[in-house]
């Protein structure tokens, strides 16, 4: 996924999706209509994941997608994985979960694969500098994975403080297949530091590849409209295009409504082609 691009005369316009967790006939109809492309999030969690579960689920979607027109990505799982546990065998767990995952998204053609870092704040004072290391253990051999697949995985913050936590980690592995995913509304509701989106654009830099886009009042991820809330966008999209590559951005809210007025509003600044239905 990442450069499918829905063009108007002379004007460059964002990649778009939308995150699903229920994928059915009449979305992928909509979306095709709509000109937007399509984040599977229903590999992301756990009872999907079961064997009696899965097989089935993988053979529906995959007959929806066969008539797809945009872009696919998909959201790995994030519930108990700690890519920096110190007990050997849970970290082989999570190695095992996320390699399904890039099977998975391969199978389905997704080419863009999410997962979590996990952070979990912590008193002590070395607790991010350890953080970061352990994370570096972790990802290369996923990476290199990734890059056999030809798929690129964004790493999503959730309550990380700062984007230099995440900055830390994808710079010096350095792969075009790894690169961040900024969830606008973690930032927002999940961090004491409440930093503006602007230094998370700074921070992540060239390293930003995929928004998730969606705001809240500041106290829980009650995905909404990125019109909605009290969260500051302004300057956010010019930010994005001032990065040397566009980031994709993912629409990721609960409702119907929020979806239209996120789609409404993006679509009325010119920052995605109005539809042709």
């Amino acid at each position: 996924m990442g450069f499918f691009h829905v063009s108007m005369a002379f004007m460059q316009t964002f990649s778009v999706s939308a995150s699903v967790l229920n994928f059915s006939p009449e979305v992928a109809d909509h979306f095709n209509k709509l000109g937007i492309g399509v984040e599977l999030s229903a590999f992301s969690l756990p009872y999907n994941l079961a064997a009696d579960r899965l097989p089935t689920l993988v053979e529906q979607t995959a007959k929806l997608l066969a008539n797809f027109k945009g872009p696919v990505s998909m959201h790995g799982p994030f519930f108990d994985m700690n890519p920096i546990a110190r007990d050997p065998w849970i970290l082989e767990v999570c190695q095992k979960r996320m390699l399904q995952s890039l099977e998975l998204a391969d199978r389905l053609g997704a080419r863009q694969l999410v997962f979590h870092a996990n952070y979990v704040p912590h008193r002590a004072k070395e607790h991010d500098r350890i953080f970061v290391e352990k994370q570096l253990d972790y990802w290369p051999s996923l990476v290199r994975a990734a890059e056999r697949y030809d798929i690129r995985l964004l790493l999503e913050n959730t309550r990380e403080h700062s984007p230099k936590l995440l900055y830390n980690i994808l710079a010096p592995i350095n792969s075009s297949h790894f690169k961040a995913c900024l969830d606008t509304g973690h930032t927002h509701c999940f961090t004491h530091s409440k930093l503006p989106l602007k230094d998370w654009l700074l921070g992540l830099g060239e390293q930003l590849a995929y928004v998730h886009l969606h705001a809240n009042h500041g106290e829980r991820d009650e995905h909404l409209a990125y019109t909605d809330g009290n969260q500051d966008f302004s300057g956010f999209f010019e930010g994005l295009q001032a990065l040397p590559e566009w980031p994709d951005l993912i629409i990721e809210v609960k409702t119907r409504t929020a979806f239209l007025r996120s789609l409404g509003a993006l679509q009325r600044a010119g920052y995605l082609a109005p539809a042709y239905v």
